[in-house]
């Protein structure tokens, strides 16, 4: 008996514990930054779009609001600002003193989930240049599937008037669902120059390309260097040269001739020798785009690198609206074998799932027709009151405080009715801290919304009602009791079964009042009833 004893209390402690480190990690991890909430028309900055992060303007740290208001303070007119975007270089030039021409918001990341019905929401409201009725259903359709995919629940997508709207509790998300995220991969290749000019073939013709001020030269015409121009019916761009080395860009594919594998997602690995992590994306591509890319880079110059292995002097890189997601060099082996993968590299496992998902998306549900831009936004009061959520658990607590009492009046145990107490109390603890790190670690979205604190409720009653009855069948004792509180247990798993049932089929979509539901029937056939024999056997 004491090793059974010992293991239930074992398998109690791991799951507080896993428990406890979900919910004290939901508010350790919480991190707070400063983003962009709206760009001046008339800005010269560098790539920067609203949502993006600001960490420091001119070397100075940016953690509120009011550092940025100090730092963008101190410019002056047409003064050129260095500045970190997202972990990466940033800049703007002011366009008045004190004016960067975008200003910031503070937003917080981390701790709890909560449904717009308990906590507040943000209402965004997007216009489409030159759309019409067509275009904005597939705009809805295309932000719908994205909302889908990235498990955003209770994130409605409306068309009202010429606007798109979206209302969303997941305000970190909105610039993925509704970005354009035009997807187009291209090569970039790196020759030497010789006496001004390089060699460049594509396929099995070599062109003599001699770079100038502002004009290219190709076999003796000249081309302007800002214009895309063609080799053998590739499409190339004038990158830059840098001392001898000449780098071109050829254009592969865009996102309507790459097709995703329906059957893979997004898988994140991490590189033992380096440390970074790498996203996977499969694709399949059309027959043209692997003969251009065997065009390209069949007779590309190649390099020997550590350890083995040869590359060529070129990158495959990938753009989701012109910034780049991926930039990994070509190993020799692709010549004459097909792309059949999208892979990137960042700093964690997090930034890699994140872009990788972002990938994925733009392959799988394609690109919005239109850019939208975002013309307001508001926050909206949780659709619940206050009184009637506290109310909700007030019901629920002093229900289980009057089973408990009247329990206690007719038994006169007190070591049972305490660990009724106790063990409904560590029940509803451990549903909800499963249910945060269903969402904390496996990316399965559950919110804590109004449902989920009518399931605690339920838990606290049923859980102090079913101890009850099972520790009365063993002792055959009070029998006028338990006969009571079955019937009420009959009309709670009744309860139970048509709200579980109606979740599964989709009647209604509280999948985090299910998972409580469920997490609490497990906790109380499984651990809670044979602790409870356990702890109550011999004198009471």
């Amino acid at each position: 008996m004491k090793v059974v004893t010992y293991s239930l209390i074992s398998v109690l402690i791991l799951l507080l514990v896993l428990s406890g480190y979900s919910l004290a990690g939901s508010y350790l991890t919480r991190s707070s930054s400063v983003t962009v909430g709206s760009i001046d028309s008339s800005s010269d900055c560098g790539p920067l779009k609203i949502g993006d992060r600001i960490v420091s303007v001119e070397s100075r740290i940016i953690r509120s609001s009011s550092d940025f208001s100090s730092a963008e303070s101190a410019v002056k007119t047409g003064d050129y600002v260095a500045m970190v975007v997202n972990g990466g270089p940033g800049s703007c030039r002011a366009l008045s003193d004190g004016n960067l021409g975008f200003t910031v918001k503070e937003s917080s990341s981390g701790g709890l989930m909560f449904g717009p019905d308990i906590s507040e929401s943000k209402s965004f409201v997007y216009s489409a240049n030159n759309s019409n009725s067509t275009t904005l259903a597939k705009i809805k359709k295309v932000i719908q599937d994205r909302i889908n995919f990235y498990d955003l629940p209770q994130t409605r997508v409306e068309i009202t008037g010429s606007n798109i709207k979206i209302s969303t509790p997941f305000e970190d998300e909105i610039n993925s669902i509704v970005r354009q995220s035009k997807l187009r991969g291209t090569v970039i290749e790196s020759f030497t120059l010789e006496q001004g000019a390089a060699k460049i073939i594509v396929g099995n013709i070599a062109y003599i390309v001699k770079p100038g001020n502002e004009t290219i030269s190709i076999n003796g015409t000249d081309f302007k260097a800002d214009k895309p121009f063609q080799l053998s019916n590739v499409t190339f761009h004038f990158v830059d040269t840098i001392g001898p080395t000449l780098n071109v860009e050829a254009d592969l594919h865009g996102g309507e001739d790459t097709v995703t594998n329906p059957s893979s997602q997004v898988i994140v690995r991490k590189d033992t020798k380096s440390g970074l992590y790498f996203y996977y994306v499969q694709i399949s591509v059309a027959p043209d785009v692997n003969e251009r890319l065997t065009k390209v880079i069949r007779k590309a110059e190649s390099t020997l690198v550590p350890g083995g292995g040869t590359v060529l002097n070129a990158r495959l890189n990938y753009y989701i609206d012109d910034e780049e997601v991926s930039s990994l060099a070509i190993p020799v082996e692709l010549i004459g074998n097909e792309i059949t993968a999208i892979s990137g590299i960042q700093q964690t496992s997090e930034d890699a799932y994140k872009v990788g998902r972002l990938v994925y998306s733009s392959l799988r549900f394609g690109s919005l027709p239109a850019d939208l831009k975002l013309e307001s936004q508001t926050i909206s009061e949780p659709t619940v009151n206050k009184t009637v959520l506290y109310g909700t658990l007030g019901v629920g607590f002093l229900s289980t405080l009057i089973v408990l009492g009247y329990t206690y009046s007719k038994t006169k145990k007190i070591k049972v009715v305490s660990l009724m107490f106790v063990m409904a109390m560590l029940e509803i603890l451990i549903s909800v801290g499963l249910l945060v790190a269903m969402t904390k670690y496996l990316n399965i979205t559950l919110l804590i919304d109004y449902p989920v604190l009518i399931g605690i409720s339920f838990l606290s009653i049923y859980s102090a009602l079913t101890l009850f009855v099972y520790f009365e069948g063993l002792e055959g004792k009070h029998k006028h009791i338990v006969v009571g509180y079955k019937k009420i247990m009959s009309l709670m798993n009744f309860f139970r079964i048509v709200m579980l049932g109606s979740i599964l089929v989709g009647i209604i979509g509280y999948r985090g009042m299910a998972f409580v539901l469920l997490a609490g029937f497990f906790l109380d056939e499984l651990l809670m009833k044979q602790l409870f024999k356990t702890l109550t056997s011999g004198k009471t």
